[in-house]
C-alpha cells in the first residue's frame, strides 16, 4: 500500500512537471521562432539595421539640439531629411524581426499561394507592409535633400527652379504609386483576415511590379541630382580658399552625394540579385544601410558640427 501510495506520488510530481514545461514552452516558443529567423545573413542585417536606427536617432537628436542654436533655412532642411531617413530606418527595423521574409518577386509570391497556415500569410503580408513603409519615408527624405542641395548652392534663390519643379512632379508621381502599394497591401490583408482568399495579380502588383516602378523612379531620380551635385560640390570646393569656413561644407556635400550614389546602386544590385532569386536578405542589401550611416554622418560633420 505504501509503495502504491509513492508510485502514485511519483506520477502526479512528473504530470505537473510535464505540465510545466509544456506551459513554459508555448511562452517562449514565438521568442525561439524569433532567434531561429534571425540566423546567418537575418542575424548580420539584424545587428547592422540596429546600429544604423541608433546611429541615426543619436544623429537625428544632435543635429536638432545643434540645429536650435543655428536656425538656418540650410539646416532645417537637412534635419528633416535626417528625420526622415530615421523613421525609414526604423520601418526596415521592423522587418528583421519577422520569421517570415518579405515579398519581393514572383517566385515568393508563388511560395505564398501554396503555403495553408494563415499565420505565416498574415504574418508575411505584415512584413511586406513594413518593408515597402521605408521607401516613402526615403523619398521624402530624398525631396528635403533637393531642397537642401539647392539652398547651399543658390541660398534659396530662384535659379534652376523649372527642375527644382520637374523634381518636385516626379517625387509626388513616385510616392502616389508607393502609396498605392500600401493601399492594395492592406486591401490585401483586411481581406485575407474577412476570409477572401488572396489573389495572385494583387499580390505581383503589391510586391514586384509597382515597387520596381518606384525603384527605377528612384534611380533615375538619384543620377539626375546626385552626380550633378557631386561634380559641382568638387568645383566649387576647389575654387575656394583654404581658408575659406566653407570649404568644408562643399567637401561633405560632395561625399553625401557620393554615398547616396552608392546607396542606389547597392538597391539596384539587391533588386536585381532577389529577381534573379537570390534569398533575402543579399549582401548588397546589408551593405546599403552601411552606407547609410555614413552618409548621414557626412551630412553631421560637413553642416551642424561646431567647425562649420
Amino acid at each position: 500500500m505504501r509503495l502504491f501510495r509513492e508510485k502514485s506520488q511519483k506520477e502526479t510530481i512528473l504530470c505537473k512537471l510535464k505540465k510545466l514545461i509544456e506551459k513554459n514552452t508555448r511562452k517562449i516558443r514565438p521568442i525561439v521562432g524569433i532567434i531561429m529567423a534571425l540566423s546567418g545573413m537575418l542575424l548580420l542585417l539584424g545587428i547592422i539595421v540596429g546600429y544604423c536606427t541608433l546611429f541615426a536617432l543619436v544623429i537625428t537628436i544632435s543635429a536638432y539640439m545643434r540645429h536650435r542654436a543655428k536656425k538656418t533655412p540650410v539646416t532645417k532642411a537637412l534635419l528633416f531629411m535626417f528625420a526622415f531617413i530615421l523613421i525609414a530606418v526604423t520601418a526596415s527595423l521592423v522587418t528583421v524581426f519577422f520569421e517570415f521574409p518579405p515579398l519581393y518577386n514572383d517566385e515568393v509570391v508563388g511560395d505564398l499561394l501554396k503555403v495553408s497556415d494563415p499565420v505565416e500569410i498574415m504574418l508575411t503580408l505584415t512584413n511586406t507592409f513594413f518593408y515597402q513603409l521605408a521607401v516613402i519615408f526615403t523619398l521624402l527624405g530624398f525631396y528635403c535633400w533637393v531642397a537642401f542641395a539647392r539652398l547651399v548652392f543658390f541660398g534659396g534663390e530662384d535659379k534652376r527652379r523649372p527642375i527644382i519643379k520637374l523634381v518636385k512632379i516626379v517625387v509626388f508621381i513616385a510616392i502616389v504609386i508607393q502609396l498605392l502599394v500600401y493601399v492594395l497591401l492592406l486591401y490585401l490583408i483586411i481581406g485575407f483576415t474577412s476570409g477572401v482568399p488572396l489573389d495572385r495579380d494583387l499580390l505581383l502588383l503589391s510586391a514586384s511590379t509597382l515597387p520596381l516602378v518606384v525603384a527605377i523612379i528612384q534611380l533615375a531620380l538619384y543620377l539626375c541630382i546626385m552626380l550633378p551635385t557631386l561634380i559641382r560640390a568638387i568645383q566649387v570646393q576647389h575654387r575656394l580658399s583654404i581658408d575659406d569656413p566653407h570649404r568644408s561644407n562643399f567637401l561633405y556635400l560632395g561625399v553625401m552625394a557620393f554615398f547616396f550614389l552608392l546607396m542606389m546602386g547597392f538597391n539596384l544590385l539587391d533588386m536585381v540579385l532577389l529577381v534573379l532569386g537570390e534569398d533575402y536578405p543579399t549582401l548588397a542589401f546589408i551593405v546599403f544601410w552601411l552606407i547609410v550611416s555614413a552618409a548621414l554622418y557626412a551630412g553631421y560633420r560637413g553642416f551642424f558640427s561646431t567647425k562649420s
